[in-house]
């Protein structure tokens, strides 16, 4: 019963959205008729006005002929029949509604995919536009041919939303296919002078995404050398690449695989800056920190400008070498200190050693390992 009932209200609702677009084209049909009536009545006026000196028709007592008013008529009658057929045609099962004309302030149900097949000449700018009165401009002011665009100007904000309810869907899908050429699937453009302005965001609104859940991520497909995942660039003096967060990580870079570089820089005066609030870099790996620069490699500033601790039993906390004939593998400098070495645990040097070792032991002895190996040769130089 339910079942039948419900059918009977969408029954219903479909002969309702019928007789809504009935009623919209008889006021369409009845402007243009009344329209047609006052041009009719102008015509008459003028006609009988120049009838009075010599009539039009032949007439002797100067009046407006009956035959001609009886045409006129009858062509009105003929625009009269002509819209009744024209509702006629549109009063139609909803099942047949493709077809049906697009009506601006109506909504239009369509059975099948709608096309705007564009058949002018190049240089219209826009094919299809809704345009906020609020702005002014016309489909072919637009810098950028297109098919489809929307302009907002006062009265609106947005010039296209898009919106989608579906699991795996897309709001908006922007795709560059040709490939005789370099070309961008979605470009954002802000001419904005305003602080944090942004041609492009992307927002997580979940306060508890998932795992990887990214705002913005950049997919290179590109299985050789070339290509770029993230790209960001600036023409002044400012930052390329931005990366914060609250209490995480601010920039998080893992090559993967074997031979990869987590994070690769170069700058004409410092290659990697890092300030923070406790370790300005953290890094774990076969070779930590890799830093070459014409002067400096790395420069660090710091209640402890670089700590370096090396796993393992052979690790190696911090290795410096310099080349080339003048080179030093370290220089430091230090206003109670130049160098400090930490007292070990043993009361003397350790049995064993490489050659060049340095070792302090507990009583403040130092000794130098003079010949490596499990029983090596120490000399106390102080």
């Amino acid at each position: 019963m339910e079942t039948q009932d419900g059918s009977k209200y969408v029954s219903l609702a479909v002969k309702l959205d019928e007789l809504s677009q009935v009623c919209a084209q008889l006021s369409r049909e009845n402007a243009e008729l009344r329209a047609q009536m006052s041009h009719l009545t102008a015509r008459i006026s003028s006609e009988r006005q120049a009838s009075q000196g010599e009539p039009r028709d032949g007439s002797q007592d100067g009046r407006f002929s009956r035959r001609r008013l009886g045409k006129a008529l009858a062509a009105s009658a003929a625009g009269v029949v002509g819209a009744a057929a024209l509702v006629d045609a549109t009063a139609r099962p909803a099942a047949a509604a493709t077809g049906s004309s697009i009506l601006a302030g109506e909504p239009t149900t369509a059975e099948a995919a709608t096309t705007v097949q564009y058949d002018g000449s190049a240089g219209e700018g826009v094919i299809l536009l809704a345009n906020d009165k609020g702005n002014g401009s016309v489909a072919t002011d637009s810098a950028f041919p297109a098919a489809l665009a929307g302009w907002a100007g006062s009265t609106v904000s947005n010039g296209i939303y898009g919106f989608t309810a579906a699991a795996a869907g897309h709001a908006i899908v922007g795709r560059h296919a040709s490939t005789n050429g370099p070309g961008s699937a979605i470009v954002g453009i802000s001419d904005s002078k305003d602080s944090n302005t942004s041609a492009i965001i992307g927002t997580i609104e979940n306060t508890s995404p998932g795992g990887f859940t990214a705002g913005v991520r950049g997919v290179n497909n590109s299985t050789t050398a070339e290509g770029i995942g993230v790209w960001g660039s600036q023409a002044g003096a400012g930052w390329g690449v931005y990366g914060t967060s609250a209490a995480g990580i601010g920039v998080n870079a893992d090559a993967g695989g074997s031979g990869g570089t987590g994070v690769s820089a170069f700058g004409g005066n410092i290659g990697v800056f890092a300030d923070g609030g406790q370790i300005g870099i953290d890094a774990v790996g076969p070779v930590a920190v890799s830093a070459k620069g014409n002067k400096t490699g790395v420069s660090a500033i710091g209640p402890t400008g670089v700590h370096g601790s090396g796993s393992g039993t052979a690790g190696v906390g911090v290795h410096g070498s310099g080349a080339g004939s003048g080179g030093r593998g370290g220089i430091f400098n230090g206003g109670a200190a130049q160098v400090k070495l930490s007292p070990g645990s043993l009361s003397t040097h350790p049995k064993s050693g490489q050659r060049g070792d340095l070792y302090a032991d507990n009583k403040g002895r130092l000794w130098f390992c003079k010949t490596g190996g499990t029983s090596a040769t120490w000399h106390q130089i102080a």
